[in-house]
């Protein structure tokens, strides 16, 4: 489970305006047109939250906190490092840190929260002290106690990515074993004991990077080229969340690596890789309705009422489908630093926070009880280097 320009016009950096520009993007090559009349509500500038000392690879909103996973170890407030072990929630209103602290020993990549329990998934071998493999279940509230009957494990290889449907955690990563068993890829567990279901025999044939509960389906995306040796699940696949079977009438329309996912109730969204990157929308039996084009990959997306928020390591979003040599703008470009915004029919939104960094943003979430997003990743600096906020940012 997943719980992640101006929309107005905002001064930059507090004394000047700049001026909005925009572009559409269709799935077929269709040049630059005029701007979708849909506007992105939120702002360019992001909040004052606390922010981290390294980098941040999962976000994920619950109650009005922003859990966030990452490799730092000190979350920074008002200029004060607060010792974060790879893991520390954000009180979303405030931005101040919290007290939650389940001390992770290594990094967490991945997130799922419910109102019972917030999974832990990454390469680590132990949380608040106790033994545990790659996979966690902590408190959501107080300090983040870990809960000590859920006993999961994933080795050989790491978990990078989580999330969660009915009492079941699925998880996916560069695994082998879970809970001892050969199991590669991706695993389902009882949420309550960490005991592996047996019964969930989904089998990709290379890593798991993002998972994605909805509709009653698990939607999984990632490096492989087959799920249950059917290449009608390359990289972009739905399957049953009891056995882990690809439904005879999916087809993915994906040729390359998924990173990030949203689903809702109508439309698959995937953050992906190709030449450049590809920001691309599918009905949920894959049939494909749009894509975006950019300079850099796509790495994270997340769904906030019509509007869909994604980011990557882009510098620009492409005028038309075509890209040539590492991903460049055959027709044109608008520029997008690591983040941008799109409507439901892939026109590009004037919301442009201009991130700084090599890799951008890696992960998101987004709060519809508050129309807020989070974002974490690489960068450091947004407005092209003029506002600092390291690692974590939350928009609103």
């Amino acid at each position: 489970m997943n719980f992640g320009i101006w929309g107005k016009t905002v001064i930059v950096s507090r004394t000047r305006t700049l001026r909005l520009v925009a572009a559409v993007v269709l799935a077929l090559g269709v040049s630059q047109a005029a701007m979708s009349t849909a506007q992105a509500a939120i702002v360019n500038a992001p909040d004052k939250t606390a922010s981290f000392n390294g980098q941040v690879n999962a976000v994920a909103y619950l109650g009005g906190v922003v859990y966030v996973g990452g490799n730092f170890t000190a979350a920074i407030q008002n200029g004060t490092s607060i010792a974060r072990n790879h893991v520390a929630a954000i009180d979303e209103t405030t931005g101040n840190v919290l007290p939650w602290n389940p001390n992770a020993s290594g990094d967490v990549n991945a997130l799922a929260v419910t109102p019972g329990a917030v999974y832990l998934g990454g390469a680590f071998g132990r949380v608040g002290g106790a033994v545990h493999t790659n996979i966690a279940s902590v408190s959501p509230g107080g300090t983040g106690t870990v809960n000590a009957g859920f006993t999961a494990s994933a080795t050989s290889g790491n978990v990078k990515a989580l999330t969660v449907s009915g009492s079941a955690v699925y998880a996916g990563g560069t695994f082998q074993l879970a809970n001892g068993q050969s199991k590669r890829y991706l695993a389902a567990f009882n949420g309550q004991t960490g005991a592996l279901l047996t019964a969930f025999n989904a089998v990709p044939n290379n890593t798991v990077r993002a998972l994605y509960a909805a509709n009653n389906m698990i939607y999984v995306g990632g490096e492989f080229s087959t799920m249950d040796g059917f290449w009608r699940g390359r990289y972009l696949a739905a399957v049953n969340p009891t056995n882990g079977t690809v439904p005879t009438t999916y087809q993915s329309p994906i040729g390359y690596r998924v990173m990030g996912l949203a689903v809702t109730s109508t439309t698959i969204y995937a953050a992906a890789d190709g030449s450049g990157g590809h920001l691309v929308a599918a009905q949920l039996n894959g049939a494909l309705r749009w894509i975006v084009t950019a300079d850099g990959g796509f790495q994270a997306v997340t769904v906030l009422g019509s509007t869909i928020y994604a980011g990557g390591h882009m510098t620009n979003v492409c005028n038309s489908a075509r890209t040539g040599d590492h991903g460049a703008c055959l027709d044109g470009s608008v520029v997008r630093q690591k983040l941008l915004a799109v409507d439901t029919n892939g026109n590009l939104l004037p919301w442009a926070p201009q991130a700084n960094s090599n890799l951008g943003a890696f992960s998101m979430s987004s709060d519809p009880a508050t129309g807020r997003i989070a974002v974490g990743g690489q960068f450091t600096k947004f407005n092209f280097s003029k506002i600092s906020q390291p690692y974590f940012a939350q928009f609103g």
